[in-house]
């Protein structure tokens, strides 16, 4: 596994504190969530690995990392962190990486045709700047209807490449993953 980036990382879920922190190790969590995972019966593997970054005088530590290791590039991995804190220690789970489906949904979901809401803003240049505005308003123009063009295109390319089956696959995985959490740090 590769070492994990602490500026990469998002937040999954709260912190977690154990009132008796030297009873919960890397080593006891990592087996609690193999077994949970294994008894879901769900494609996923914990790893023990490195967190790095943060900052200039950030030293590495310790954390497990959460995959499916038939999507290591392609769905979103967790990162488990445990941290003393006096008698008690806090365990996180972050998210990291990428996922192909989510990105494009969310590109889907975010990306609007032009609406020509624009026009008023032309036509008052070129009422208001006689040719300088004129000019101004024909570029505008221009512009938004390049730019409406290209996102026309690029939401066509978009659904094309969604793949609803595999999204709802990857949400699937992703619930059950929840539910090991819920289940193992809690």
């Amino acid at each position: 596994m590769e070492t994990v980036n602490r500026k990469k990382m998002e937040q999954a879920r709260n912190s977690i504190r154990f009132m008796n922190g030297s009873d919960v190790t890397y080593a006891e969590i990592k087996a609690a969530l193999e077994e949970v995972i294994e008894n879901y019966g769900i494609e996923a593997v914990v790893e023990e690995t490195t967190l790095y970054g943060g900052g200039l005088f950030s030293k590495e530590e310790s954390c497990l990392a959460l995959v499916n290791p038939n999507h290591r590039n392609d769905y979103y991995k967790f990162c488990i962190v445990r941290r003393d804190a006096g008698k008690t220690c806090t365990v996180d789970v972050y998210s990291f990486g990428q996922s192909k489906n989510i990105k494009h949904e969310d590109f889907a979901a975010n990306t609007r045709v032009f609406d020509g809401s624009g026009a008023m803003g032309t036509v008052g240049g070129m009422l208001a700047g006689g040719a300088i505005g004129a000019g101004f308003a024909i570029g505008s123009a221009v512009t938004g209807v390049a730019k409406a063009g290209f996102k026309a295109v690029a939401k066509g390319i978009n659904a094309l490449m969604r793949d609803p089956e595999a999204l709802e696959q990857e949400n699937a995985w992703y619930s059950a993953v929840y539910a090991v959490f819920n289940e193992v740090i809690a």
